[in-house]
């Protein structure tokens, strides 16, 4: 009872405080309900009819891509099935369905030769016209920003962005001419930021504006763009299948060799490692189900949603991001000899602030695209010791290389960045071509991030400053700009990502958000309308012919003659505000994230104007079941316990004790508590040797059991081992042989006998641990195998389900003295792995810690049994008892146990995941003392 007291406290505690939000922003929360209630109204769905529709997908050899043929298919579609490999499994699986409406076509997204074929194809099937695209293929690479190299960058978005849009182009007459759809299968994380992910979240956000500009442009054929926007369905795609796991292992061993020597010492090699698990390690596999229904309905739906969000997070309904604006109350550092490298200076704002910062006291290194042009030449003029003119193409790494040698080579060394550099193609998507996306890109998105991670480590030094000059573009779309859109968002979301990896080495990053400063920028110049010019030249000879009938010649000199008249009429906006802006930005103790600064010649700034969306998120609480039934299922079937010692052998005669056939695994069948089991002559208990980690053992073990008994009702997977130490102290090896342990022979066992536990229906329960709910220091080689049997468990749960199988896990508090991880024989394993440890360490991490430090390890676990204190082992009993034969078990079973009054470590695992990590982590400071350190 005490466990559901605690969990519905919690519950209307956090329901409390969405009331709280409802009741404070009323009017808006009415409003927005009111408005959506009226357009969906509106708006009520009809389908149209299938006959003579067809649907080209991408990316179908797996994942989403295949399901949604195979479902398009049985409804009646005719569906092209592009895939990647014409004799892959998904492809042969397609195949094999033998329908005359499945056509299955080799396409690369990154392969203009595929795209041309597919279209030759298609257009030569006179069976049905084209009706849909679904642009579906997608990859994902993982990293820090300042560990991912421009061409994994590039790699991401060649597949992600650049295929679609390629697909797009290709696809798009024939489209036209059926009035169709174009469905473009984003992601949820299109919608926010994540660290160590900004690769993938730049090609996803520029996606999401790239369609948005589309569906504009669109809109006067009738052509209609939609985005679908899956949650965490990680395993129900091809992103953590095994090839594609290898890939991106390929990929980080890349990183980690392309490295600069200070990143390796920073970062260090098991960082990397630690990404790649914990990027897929926490995704329960789902029903691909809700996806393939959103994307069906923005296919056959007359009026199809603008975005589907298909997630178990987008239970949401709307969000409250109310912010108040700074007025810049804060503090301000002292200038000093601060050095500042700013890009793009040979016009525009980088121009306007090198000469600002050159006023005031600054130490500026001005990077230009020509040292011969005349903004350059204006620099120079001025004379000034402080102000550096350096050639920085921030699109070769020659250039920043030297760029890098010279500011190392002078005082006072680097404060900030100012990535402003900057070009523009505006076009539609249609009449752009790839190779405009990747040049546009390559200036404005992968130069930033070029420029970042070389000077990286001199800002790491100083704890300085990264501003990142972005757009108000960034923060929405707009028709005929994509191509320039989709690199400013793409710029707001790897900012995103820098400023959450960055926030423990104390640098600040932010982002300036210039409204329409056009006249006081390089992007409307006489230079840029030449360039402009060509590049729409260029456009009208590489678009085909039907794109020439459809738009006409006019269509693109149209967009020139918009551009020169935005410049023509000798308008100029002041820079200052944008200039105040970043210099707030790198003086100000606390910089805002995001500078929105507004800018028009109008009287009211639309472009400028925020609008204050209230998102409203309702976390689903489980709450206990209290009033559960019973089974009664004595002596019909067997349950079969791994490694009996501990819990194990408590478990196993309380089972015997209470009438159940019982199957107890032992690592040795001549341990004093295999023969303490063996001397009670029980008919129903039976003890076989089970080591989880061997094969042969597990096989053996099935056999006997398929061999007698009633049948198998429960596995209880008990087996454990720990090697409590920092992860600086701890080996690879030592990680890798508790996980071979506690998880995967865990994996083992289920495995091996679930077709018993489907036959039966029955159960399967997972010990895992109170500090599967939380972190620790010093002891995260158990840890780490905890979380994964938390979520193996979960997901396990849920794809059982359809088979009648309950999954429960079971997490034990502070019970070592009625475990084995604290007998003597494991002193003895613990005392040798810490010798193992202080053999493998460097050098420098024996001179830090000091010998001292490793021994304290071992005392510390020997203080814990030493004292004669042992909990009593029934309340685990209890749960797992309870697990075995409730009709309706508990996903989770947390048992505290404390020799305290107060259960510390119960109540942390209750609330850890509702608490923000600045209070999570004192907490974990003060109860384990990890903020100190003395040898």
């Amino acid at each position: 009872m005490a466990h559901f007291h605690t969990e519905f406290l919690l519950f209307i505690g956090y329901c409390l405080l969405n009331v709280y939000v409802l009741v404070t922003y009323w009017k808006w929360s009415l409003g927005l309900v009111l408005l959506y209630l009226g357009y969906r109204l509106t708006r009520m769905k009809s389908r149209l009819t299938i006959a003579g529709k067809a649907v080209l997908i991408t990316g179908c050899d797996t994942g989403f891509g295949h399901h949604i043929a195979k479902r398009l298919d049985d409804r009646g579609f005719t569906v092209y099935a592009g895939v990647l490999n014409e004799n892959s499994d998904g492809a042969e699986a397609l195949r094999s369905r033998k329908s005359q409406n499945l056509h299955v076509i080799k396409l690369d997204v990154t392969k203009e030769e595929d795209v041309n074929k597919s279209l030759e194809y298609v257009t030569n099937n006179n069976k049905a016209d084209l009706w849909a695209v679904v642009n579906n293929a997608g990859i994902n690479m993982p990293g820090d920003v300042e560990l991912a190299t421009v061409d994994q960058y590039k790699k991401c978005a060649e597949v992600n962005l650049y295929g679609p849009i390629r697909v797009i182009r290709a696809f798009l007459p024939l489209i036209r001419r059926s009035k169709g759809r174009i469905v473009n299968v984003s992601s949820v994380r299109g919608r926010f930021s994540w660290p160590s992910d900004s690769m993938y979240h730049v090609t996803k956000h520029g996606l999401e504006t790239l369609s948005d500009s589309l569906r504009m442009e669109m809109k006067k054929f009738g052509v209609k763009v939609v985005i679908v926007e899956p949650g965490n369905f990680v395993d129900a795609t091809a992103i953590s299948g095994r090839e594609m796991m290898k890939r991106i292992q390929r990929e980080v061993d890349f990183m980690w060799d392309h490295a600069s020597e200070d990143v390796k010492e920073t970062y260090g090699r098991h960082y990397l490692h630690r990404k790649l698990k914990c990027s897929f390690e926490n995704d329960g596999k789902l029903s691909m189900s809700p996806v393939s229904d959103a994307i069906e309905d923005a296919i056959i739906a007359e009026n199809p949603n603008i975005s589907y969000w298909s997630s178990l997070l987008a239970t949401l309904l709307v969000y409250s991001a109310l912010r108040l604006i700074s007025k810049n109350y804060r503090s301000k550092l002292d200038i000093g000899q601060k050095g500042v490298l700013i890009t793009g200076c040979d016009t525009g704002f980088g121009h306007h602030l090198a000469k600002r910062l050159d006023d005031k006291g600054y130490t500026v290194y001005a990077g230009v695209l020509s040292e011969q042009s005349p903004g350059a030449k204006a620099l120079q003029a001025r004379q000034s010791d402080r102000l550096h003119v350096i050639k920085l193409d921030v699109t070769k790494d020659d250039d920043v290389t030297q760029a890098l040698t010279f500011v190392r080579s002078t005082r006072p060394g680097l404060w900030a960045i100012v990535n402003n550099a900057g070009i523009n193609f505006p076009a539609d998507v249609e009449l752009a071509t790839i190779d405009q996306y990747k040049r546009c890109a390559e200036v404005n998105l992968y130069g930033m991030i070029r420029v970042i991670k070389a000077f990286l480590p001199m800002i790491r030094k100083s704890k300085g400053r990264i501003v990142n000059m972005s757009s108000v573009k960034g923060r929405y779309s707009w028709p005929g700009d994509s191509v320039y859109i989709v690199t400013k968002h793409g710029i707001e979301t790897m900012s995103d990502s820098l400023r959450l990896e960055m926030k423990k080495f104390g640098v600040k990053v932010a982002v300036i958000e210039p409204g329409q400063y056009d006249g006081a920028t390089s992007i409307s110049s006489p230079e840029q309308l030449k360039r402009l010019r060509k590049e729409i030249d260029f456009m009208w000879e590489q678009a085909s012919e039907e794109v020439r009938q459809t738009y006409g010649r006019s269509y693109f000199e149209a967009i020139y003659q918009g551009m020169e008249r935005e410049t023509s009429g000798g308008r100029t906006m002041l820079a200052d505000p944008v200039m105040n802006a970043i210099e707030d930005s790198l003086i100000n103790v606390t910089p805002q994230a995001r500078y929105l600064v507004g800018g028009s010649f109008s009287l009211v700034d639309k472009l400028g104007v925020r609008p204050i969306i209230i998102i409203h998120i309702f976390h689903l609480i489980q709450l206990g079941n209290p009033l559960n039934g019973i089974i009664y299922m004595k002596c019909r079937y067997s349950i079969l316990v791994t490694y009996s010692e501990g819990f194990g052998h408590h478990l196993a005669k309380r089972l015997d004790d209470k009438g159940y056939t019982v199957y107890a695994g032992v690592l040795s069948e001549q341990s004093p508590g295999a023969k303490a089991l063996q001397a009670r002559q029980s008919d129903r208990l039976h003890v076989i040797k089970l080591d989880v980690t061997k094969d042969d053992d597990v096989e053996q073990a099935l056999t006997f059991v398929r061999s007698t008994g009633p049948g198998l009702w429960a596995i209880v997977n008990n087996a454990g081992i720990d090697f409590p130490a920092d992860v600086e102290l701890a080996t690879v090896d030592q990680y890798k042989r508790c996980a071979e342990v506690n998880l995967y022979g865990m994996i083992r066992v289920i495995k091996a006998f679930l077709p018993m536990i489907r036959k039966s229906k029955g159960r399967i329960v997972n010990m895992s641990s109170v500090k599967g709910r939380y972190s620790w220091p010093g002891d995260s080689v158990y840890i780490v195998t905890k979380h994964g049997i938390e979520t193996m468990s979960d997901s396990l749960r849920l794809e059982m389900k359809k088979f009648g199988v309950k999954v429960a896990v079971i997490e034990p508090g502070q019970y070592d003295g009625a475990t084995s991880i604290s007998s003597p024989e494991q002193l003895k394993r613990l005392r040798k792995e810490i010798d193992y440890m202080w053999e493998k360490a460097s050098e420098e991490v024996r001179q830090t810690y000091g010998r001292s430090y490793f021994d304290a390890i071992y005392q510390g676990m020997e203080r814990e049994t030493s004292g004669g204190r042992q909990m009593s082992a029934d309340p685990v009993m209890n749960a797992i008892e309870d697990s075995l034969i409730n009709v309706t078990p508990q996903a989770r079973y947390l048992v505290g146990g404390s020799f305290s009054l107060v259960d510390k470590l119960g109540i942390l695992a209750k609330v850890y995941n509702f608490l923000p990590e600045f209070i999570s982590d004192r907490i974990v400071e003060k109860m384990t003392g990890c903020a100190s350190f003395t040898r």
